[in-house]
Order: structure tokens, then sequence, then C-alpha cells
């Protein structure tokens, strides 16, 4: 493991741990509660991971930071990433590239502001919560559509819901010119 910002580290035995905890009930379940926690957030962790696309890892990510922000009595709403763009996509099982152009697409919508690459401001909890749990497009309002060159917007069509997800879970337009090629 490896400490993201200063930490005091103080190294027991566990056969001293063991040993003291049984003779104080109170550190006992202390030490329980935290081992649980500990398992429930790799849990999470894991379901983060293989259940979900790119844009609810990141808003679960960003949650997730507030909310141990907030249980450790600091803001929730402004806080300090102390990851590079490299650890966040390696803990989230997403390529550098993924997590910048997510970063920015936040950043365009509304959920978030971002200083200098480290200081994150949550903009609007409710609809970051919603995205990490897996609304689609339509219900957060954000919109993940990707539009080629001489596509039916360009040329004032209205484009056709196919209904079909795109590579990132989210729905996506397919235009009847682009599929004629026009």
């Amino acid at each position: 493991a490896m400490a993201l910002t200063l930490a005091d580290v103080c190294e027991i035995p566990l056969a001293d741990l063991e040993r003291v905890a049984s003779h104080v009930p109170g550190l006992q379940h202390q030490l329980l509660k935290i081992i649980g926690q500990s398992i429930n957030r790799d849990q999470k962790h894991i379901e983060l991971l293989s259940n979900r696309n790119a844009h609810e890892r990141m808003a679960m990510f960003l949650h997730q930071l507030a909310e141990r922000f907030k249980m450790l009595g600091r803001s929730g709403d402004r806080f300090m990433i102390s990851m590079s763009r490299e650890d966040i996509g390696r803990y989230l099982g997403l390529v550098i590239e993924t997590v910048s152009r997510t970063f920015t697409k936040f950043r365009v919508e509304g959920l978030i502001d971002l200083e200098q690459c480290i200081l994150v401001t949550i903009r609007d909890h409710d609809r970051l919560k919603r995205v990490a749990a897996g609304m689609r497009a339509h219900d957060t309002a954000l919109i993940c559509h990707q539009h080629p060159p001489g596509n039916a917007l360009e040329a004032g069509r209205k484009p056709r819901e196919t209904g079909r997800e795109g590579s990132d879970g989210i729905h996506a337009a397919t235009h009847e010119s682009s599929k004629r090629g026009t």
C-alpha cells in the first residue's frame, strides 16, 4: 500500500494486537468494525470495476471520495485528489485518456469544477450520484453522442434513436443518413 497524503503509521505485531484486543472488548469490537468496513469497500470496488461503464466508474469514484471526506469531517464539496490521472485509471480499470475525457465531460456538463487538475468541486451531488447509479443520459442530462461528419444533424434532419447502447453503456443515436453513407 502507498499513502496518497501525509500519514502517520504505527506498525503493531499481530500477536501483540490480539493479546491487547482479548483484554479490551471495546478494541476488539472496533477492530472487527474496521475490518468489516474494509471488506465492504473492497466489495464495492470489485462491483465498480465489473458492472459499470467509464462514466459510472468515474462518478462513483468522485461520489465515494466526497463521502469519505465527509466521514472524516472534511468538505465533501471541494477536495484535492492526490492521485494522478494514470493512478485513477489503474484504480478504475480505465486508460488515462478516458479518465481525462470523463473529467472534461463532467466539467462541461456542470457536475464538477476542476482546478489545476487536482482540486475538485462537486457542483451537483444529486446528478453525480445518479450517474454513478447507472442512470441513462436522458435521465441525467449527460449527452454522450458522437456525430460523424455529414450526419443527419448537419443536414438539419432529426436523428433516429435505435435504442442500442454504445460501448460506454449510454444510448447512442444512429442516423439514417450515416447508414446510407451520405
